[in-house]
């Protein structure tokens, strides 16, 4: 059995909380607790990305229910 990916949020100037699952940001992202532009690092690493670029949190944007 695999070990779930963790990961660290950051609101937009905020400081980082965490660790946190992929199914806890996503609640987050749906409760308008963090949004797309919020930053994310993977727990034991350093570089930062754009929440709604790491597809293992949001594998699909645009289309049908964006917005």
């Amino acid at each position: 059995m695999t070990t779930p990916q963790l990961y660290y949020a950051s609101r937009q100037g905020g400081e980082p909380g965490g660790p946190y699952t992929v199914e806890d940001l996503r609640g987050f992202l749906n409760a308008q607790q963090l949004d797309l532009d919020d930053q994310v690092c993977v727990e034991g690493q350093t570089t930062w990305q754009r929440l709604g670029d790491v597809a293992a949190i949001v594998p699909s944007r645009g289309g049908a229910g964006a917005g």
